[in-house]
């Protein structure tokens, strides 16, 4: 070893004291030239651990008599190096070759001597080791292993500080593959609204250079109202809660509108305040033309059907007055009131005028309350109704239809069913309707029960039948207007589709609900679902 007339503690600790471990790019091969220099040891490298697991080292710097070589991956399996994970300094003054049979490398260099030392983080985790070997035996190991030892502080501070570096890099770059390969537009400013960056699809929506906008305000050209929006929202965000959501409208060289959402995440410091604003905004100019237009066939749609109310109200007056009069004198003419025909067959068809034209008025009105309804002409007048009663009395009126089928007809009722707060005369033209359709739907010798029952917050009138029932897909379809299903070609009912629809708006009215259950061949049961108290309308 050369001589010099400071110690090799001492050399170390000087060079140590001239080179910073920021210089991560350069130190390593200085510290290793400088090694080699004091003791004139053959061969001197550092290492840094595989980050996924701890069997390989990558040598970061690697010099032979005194020369830079290229770097190399090795396995430490076997090797002198891996007895220094678990010892954290090793030292072997002669023949380790012979005691590493399986490390080759130490065969090919004629390495006989191995001094090597761990390199750990701040946080005590293994990083790398920094060794050195020389073709002879070393004489002091223990003066090595001190300069060593000293080296292997700065020279994990420094592979720590490398590493901390990859890592930023690394994250860095993975920020930017994800920003940049998104097609949402994305910008970052700061408090007072200086773009620190923008990505590719902000450029382009833009259509503005990356160079033009960094540096420049986010604030320039939005209309005053708009930027006082944005500055409220600015000042919601905190710590807490530091995302808000915010809406643009510009217009694009054509002078189109151009509608931008955006979410607004703040970033704070330590101390709460505001450093950066980052910014990620969506093109959602279609979705909200597609809005606009909606609501225009919306509007064009509801003024549609209050003409179609309206003309369908004017028609049914115009046609209930004469016929009224076909009624009257139709029903004069099958009484014979002014005198017997000579022929039956007038009183028979004048039977059959007033069949048909009392059919007719049926349809009039249903068709008229259907369009009052919709047109909201219909005003409640609610009082407290015995159910039971309106019930038995609806039944009473169709008792005469149902003796034609022979069909029976029942009401069912719980024991001391409350009354209902609900408008009487509409409850009454609900259950008729509801009987009706039953009956009519209903083959010869069927049945039609009536159900009432309640709980703490509903009261519900069942009317269910044994008819010839509804496939489910079609159950929308009877509750609307002119609604009908047509069970067999060759099967008419009579009736206009109007009877249910109407049920179903003036239960809704009332803030209830409709339910149909049904099985083909088997029966129906329509629910009316109503709300006991009144509030809940």
């Amino acid at each position: 070893m050369p001589k010099n007339t400071q110690s090799p503690v001492d050399q170390i600790l000087s060079f140590l004291a001239r080179h910073h471990s920021a210089d991560v790019d350069n130190f390593f091969g200085k510290l290793l030239t400088e090694i080699h220099a004091i003791f004139n040891v053959d061969f001197a490298f550092v290492g840094k651990l595989d980050s996924h697991t701890t069997s390989y080292v990558d040598t970061l710097a690697f010099i032979a008599d005194g020369q830079p070589q290229s770097n190399f991956r090795y396995s430490l399996t076997g090797t002198p190096c891996e007895n220094v994970l678990n010892e954290t300094t090793c030292c072997f003054a002669d023949g380790v070759a012979a005691r590493f049979p399986e490390d080759i490398n130490l065969v090919e260099m004629k390495v006989d001597s191995y001094v090597g030392t761990i390199l750990r983080s701040s946080s005590n985790h293994p990083l790398g080791v920094l060794s050195i070997m020389s073709k002879s035996p070393m004489t002091d190991t223990e003066e090595l292993r001190r300069v060593l030892e000293i080296a292997s502080m700065r020279a994990a501070s420094t592979l720590e500080l490398l590493l901390a570096g990859d890592e930023i890099r690394k994250t860095n770059a993975r920020y930017h593959a994800v920003v940049e390969d998104q097609m949402e537009l994305v910008s970052r400013y700061d408090s007072k609204g200086i773009r620190t960056f923008v990505n590719d699809a902000y450029c382009s929506f833009n259509n503005v250079r990356r160079e033009n906008l960094i540096g420049t305000s986010a604030y320039d050209g939005m209309a005053p109202e708009a930027l006082q929006n944005l500055m409220t929202l600015h000042h919601s965000l905190t710590p807490q809660s530091p995302l808000g959501h915010f809406e643009t409208c510009t217009e694009d060289a054509e002078g189109n509108p151009v509608w931008v959402q955006w979410s607004k995440r703040g970033l704070f410091d330590q101390n709460g305040e505001l450093l950066e604003i980052q910014a990620v905004g969506r093109d959602i100019t279609e979705q909200k033309l597609a809005e606009q237009q909606r609501k225009i066939a919306l509007i064009q749609a509801e003024r549609a059907n209050k003409v179609k109310s309206e003309f369908l109200a004017n028609m049914s007056h115009e046609l209930r007055t004469p016929l009224n009069s076909v009624i009257g004198f139709s029903e004069i003419i099958e009484s014979e009131i002014f005198g017997a025909h000579r022929t039956p067959k007038y009183t028979e068809y004048a039977g059959d005028i007033l069949h048909s034209a009392r059919h007719l008025l049926s349809v009039i009105n249903d068709i008229l309350d259907i369009s009052r309804v919709e047109s909201g002409e219909i005003d409640l007048h609610p009082e407290s109704v015995d159910v039971a009663s309106v019930c038995t009395g609806c039944l009473s009126m169709m008792r005469t239809q149902a003796k034609a089928k022979e069909m029976t007809l029942e009401l069912v009722a719980e024991p001391d069913l409350p009354s209902l707060n609900a408008d009487k005369r509409h409850l009454r033209q609900i259950v008729l309707n509801a009987l009706s359709n039953a009956l009519r739907f209903t083959p010869a010798g069927g049945s039609v029960t009536v159900r009432l029952d309640h709980d703490e917050t509903t009261f519900r009138i069942a009317v269910s039948d044994t008819g010839i029932g509804i496939a489910e897909e079609d159950f929308n379809l009877v509750l609307e207007p002119f609604g009908q299903v047509r069970h067999d070609s060759t099967v008419t009912h009579a009736g206009t589709g109007l009877g249910l629809a109407i049920c179903k708006r003036l239960v809704e009215l009332h803030g209830g609900s409709v339910s149909l259950k049904s099985q083909l061949s088997k029966g129906t049961t329509i629910t009316f679902i109503f709300p006991r108290d009144p509030a809940a309308r």
